[in-house]
């Protein structure tokens, strides 16, 4: 199976953005599982990678490392760096769509609870020669300091 045919950035197939991209007052898990939700919806493929903008670092080859991941036991494949998971970076089942349904109708928005156990954490500061790219970039600062790292 080619684990790269798809990867769906938050676009509706008429190339708008999902309802999951919108931004609202709501909690930062909320706009995971709506995110989770609406990418799931929007394809065609068993296995979708999806990864938010504030991870600038990721290539192909770190795509290329959690896919070696998948299993038949997997419903998702995700980093954890610095002894933090990143539930919205990582390679998701499409079975995920209907538990990602379920729990935004329940209200309750923690991913872990989409997942339910078959997910394949990967401690990449462990596991993989350049753990900087899974880093989390959320201000200028951080940023700054992750260009002097990489230099």
């Amino acid at each position: 199976m080619d684990y790269f045919t798809s990867v769906v950035c938050g676009e509706n197939r008429s190339g708008r953005a999902g309802e999951g991209e919108r931004r609202s007052s709501s909690s930062s898990g909320k706009r995971t599982a709506r995110r989770t939700f609406y990418r799931l919806s929007y394809t065609e493929e068993e296995w979708v990678f999806m990864l938010p903008v504030d991870m600038p670092l990721i290539t192909k080859a770190e795509i290329r490392f959690l896919a070696s991941y998948i299993s038949p036991e997997t419903e998702a494949v995700i980093p954890e760096a610095a002894g933090r998971i990143a539930p919205a970076c990582g390679w998701f089942h499409a079975d995920l769509l209907s538990k990602a349904e379920a729990q935004l109708e329940s209200g309750d928005y923690r991913m872990k609870k989409v997942f339910s156990g078959k997910e394949k954490v990967i401690d990449v500061n462990q596991m993989y020669w350049r753990p900087e790219a899974f880093e989390n970039i959320n201000t200028a600062w951080q940023l700054e300091e992750l260009n002097r790292k990489v230099k």
